[in-house]
């Protein structure tokens, strides 16, 4: 089992269990999911700041940024997806009705992508001299891999929920182990 696993399934284990809050106004059953993005996407842009500020910075304000990158990334980012896969794709796949063949399976391999990429930022941010430039463009790879995926989630998998369970259906699968 690789590192990123280990770290996924500990922090996962350690989520509460929390509902969703929905967006004012969104009466969608996935509105909880949706929020749950929304604030995560914001973080991302955050991220996207500071790995855009690396080249001005300082050695030891670039460490800490690239570490506070990585820290970010496997807490928030791992633990999101090792729950999606536990929790939110058997039911998207369930809703889809595909049978012997999973509906979310590319992007359950986009998250081995997104792992495997975290885990070479955290190996660049720990080397004892790193490539600032290296981690930069890596870090926007990953983040354009992260809000695409995103992006295809809340444009197809949602949807599909939307159009097949109620918001208290929604709310039970997600509230019992909250993505975050």
């Amino acid at each position: 089992m690789r590192t990123y696993d280990v770290k996924i399934l500990l922090v996962a284990a350690m989520v509460a269990a929390v509902a969703l809050p929905a967006v004012a106004g969104d009466d969608r059953p996935t509105a909880g999911f949706r929020a749950e993005h929304a604030g995560i996407k914001e973080h991302l842009r955050h991220l996207d700041s500071k790995v855009g500020a690396l080249a001005g910075a300082t050695g030891a304000e670039r460490r800490k940024t690239m570490v506070f990158v990585v820290k970010f990334l496997t807490e928030h980012i791992l633990t999101h997806a090792a729950w999606e896969e536990a929790h939110l794709y058997p039911v998207v796949d369930e809703r889809a009705g595909r049978q012997g063949e999973a509906f979310t399976a590319s992007m359950r391999y986009e998250h081995g992508i997104i792992g495997r990429a975290i885990e070479g930022l955290s190996s660049q941010a720990g080397a004892a001299r790193p490539d600032t430039k290296a981690f930069a463009r890596a870090a926007d790879r990953t983040l354009g891999i992260i809000g695409a995926h995103f992006e295809k989630e809340e444009e197809v998998f949602l949807p599909l929920l939307d159009r097949s369970m109620t918001r208290a259906e929604v709310d039970a699968v997600l509230s019992a182990a909250p993505a975050h």
